[in-house]
């Protein structure tokens, strides 16, 4: 993991063991990792602290005061982090991943410490009469403003996901480098954004501009999405209920053609009472299982990630990966069940619904790690307010 930050973060974190030696503390905890963010963070973050009146020696005081200078100078040797400490690195981490950036950055690292509620960090500054938010704002604004630029230039073009994503990031990462450019030259994260923007164009020419050379397959693409794929600002169990209902209709008109065209050539005679069974228990539980094992896999994937509205969990992950297989399980079963009417037949299902459920699982387990971290950017860049 130390191979990902970036030169200027693992600067901070050095000055934060050196904070902690100073304070004689035999740990590394979130308030010290503050500590270095306010000294040699990114000239953002920097100017961030400063904007808001936060100077390190009153954030040194009233570290001093909450967690006390130790008795003694601690002897030379690597100091430990804290748990919480370690958390929030683990979500810069996180963070990094969900802006698919190639380094963590100090700007990811106090992203962290705001997700680390707990830690020592927040309190400091929320007892200073600041809250670490309010940092996070004054950061991440010009970063925002350049997602909002990009997406605006994107976000018309009706092109499939996929394709839309791709754009993003390569459109983004032009912008950022001119931005750094900008920012080198001005030294004012304000001016500097104003520069880039300018120097990007007007984002609904560039719209067209996109649009013109799209592909026809893209515009089919994007035609059936509209149609079955998630729709911001959906929820993970709104887009499940319209998936499910869209297959509920599917299934009832193949199964009532089906029984049409049985009863045509046939006669009603031929309509037996096993079929009406089957198509009960076809309309009946495949659209629920589905809705739910949808509404599973989602849960599995926050738990995999943590985003920002979620946290990891590998106890979440378990739970989830057994609920999914007692779910095909019992949805299995129960299908057997109503559409053969007949407990031998139930009994001998049971090892292969076993084996079923399992590879269920399996595979939604990793269709969370394959396509997680692009799905997580994909809504947070669809649902981003452009206005």
């Amino acid at each position: 993991m130390a191979n990902n930050f970036s030169e200027a973060a693992k600067k901070v974190l050095g000055r934060a063991e050196l904070e902690a030696r100073d304070l004689h503390h035999e740990y590394v905890g979130t308030e010290h990792i503050l500590l270095g963010l306010i000294q040699i963070g990114s000239a953002i973050v920097i100017d961030a602290f400063k904007t808001l009146g936060i100077a390190a020696a009153e954030v040194r005081q009233e570290i001093e005061r909450l967690a006390q200078r130790g008795p003694k100078r601690i002897a030379t040797g690597a100091l430990p982090m804290t748990t919480r400490a370690q958390r929030a690195i683990e979500f810069a981490c996180d963070e990094a991943a969900f802006m698919n950036v190639p380094s963590i950055d100090p700007e990811h690292l106090l992203l962290g410490l705001y997700r680390e509620r707990e830690g020592v960090a927040p309190r400091v500054l929320q007892n200073l009469g600041q809250h670490i938010g309010q940092v996070i704002e004054g950061v991440f604004r010009n970063f925002r403003e350049r997602m909002q630029l990009v997406e605006r230039a994107v976000g018309p073009v009706p092109a499939g996901t996929a394709w839309k994503q791709d754009a993003r990031e390569e459109l983004f990462a032009h912008l950022t480098a001119i931005y750094s450019e900008e920012y080198e030259r001005l030294h004012n994260p304000a001016a500097a954004m104003k520069e880039a923007a300018s120097r990007f164009g007007d984002p609904s020419e560039l719209a067209q501009e996109l649009a013109a050379v799209l592909p026809v397959s893209e515009r089919r693409r994007r035609y059936v999405e509209n149609w079955f794929g998630w729709r911001a600002p959906e929820s993970a169990a709104q887009f499940m209920f319209r998936q499910s209902l869209q297959s509920f209709i599917i299934l009832a008109v193949v199964c009532f053609v089906s029984i049409g065209a049985t009863a045509y050539f046939s006669g009603w005679r031929g309509v037996s009472w096993e079929i009406v069974r089957t198509t009960a228990a076809v309309l009946t539980f495949m659209p629920t299982v589905q809705f739910v094992l949808g509404l599973l896999y989602y849960k599995t994937r926050d738990a995999l990630y943590g985003p920002i509205w979620s946290s990891k969990s590998l106890s979440r992950v378990i739970l989830c990966i057994l609920l999914i297989i007692a779910v095909t399980f019992i949805g299995g079963i129960s299908f057997v069940a109503t559409t053969t009417w007949n407990c031998a037949r139930v009994a001998q299902s049971l090892l292969p619904m076993c084996a079923i459920a399992l590879v269920v699982a399996a595979t939604e387990y990793e269709l969370a790690q394959y396509r997680g971290l692009r799905e997580i950017r994909e809504t947070l860049w669809a649902c981003l307010n452009t206005k």
